[in-house]
């Protein structure tokens, strides 16, 4: 069973690229909202706790190791997808060594549930990014474009990706 396009674009949206202050206020405020809506924390949607948690992350730059704010909340397969994803790209901006196990188990939830273009473009994503370097410490944000181009060029310097440089003549 494949998910319909709105679903599927959940699972291949990139959460981490660092927002600016503005991007965090507002966000708070329409997880708030929705949270309000929703009632009691029990009855929270799950995205606005996803919301929450991606807002968490970037107002708490001294945070170090991933909140496990929104598993609770993750009741179904696509959302602990969801879940995993998102989590391994907050920890992949800053270059945290979990994020590569939260994005596996993240990948592994979508295989199934969205169609297979959609999960070799989150696959193909997903075996660029292994080339970086990650490190315990919580390092300085980037983007997903600044990720890629580093990984790239980090795949190009590994012997083992089969890729050789230019010899001179």
């Amino acid at each position: 069973m494949t998910l319909n396009n709105p679903l599927q674009n959940l699972l291949l949206n990139w959460y981490a690229d660092p927002p600016s202050s503005e991007e965090i206020t507002a966000l708070c405020r329409i997880a708030i909202q929705r949270q309000e809506k929703f009632g009691q924390l029990a009855k929270s949607s799950f995205l606005s706790v996803m919301m929450q948690m991606i807002a968490d992350w970037w107002l708490d730059e001294s945070c170090t190791s991933f909140p496990n704010r929104g598993m609770h909340y993750a009741t179904s397969r696509r959302k602990q997808a969801l879940y995993h994803l998102i989590a391994g790209q907050l920890l992949m901006s800053c270059k945290m060594q979990s994020a590569m196990d939260y994005l596996d188990i993240g990948l592994r939830y979508a295989d199934g549930i969205i169609s297979s273009d959609n999960y070799f473009i989150l696959y193909n994503r997903h075996e660029e990014l292994r080339f970086l370097h990650l490190a315990t410490e919580r390092q300085k944000p980037y983007r997903l474009t600044e990720l890629l181009n580093e990984s790239r060029v980090m795949r190009k310097l590994d012997p083992r990706s089969g890729y050789s440089l230019p010899r001179k003549k």
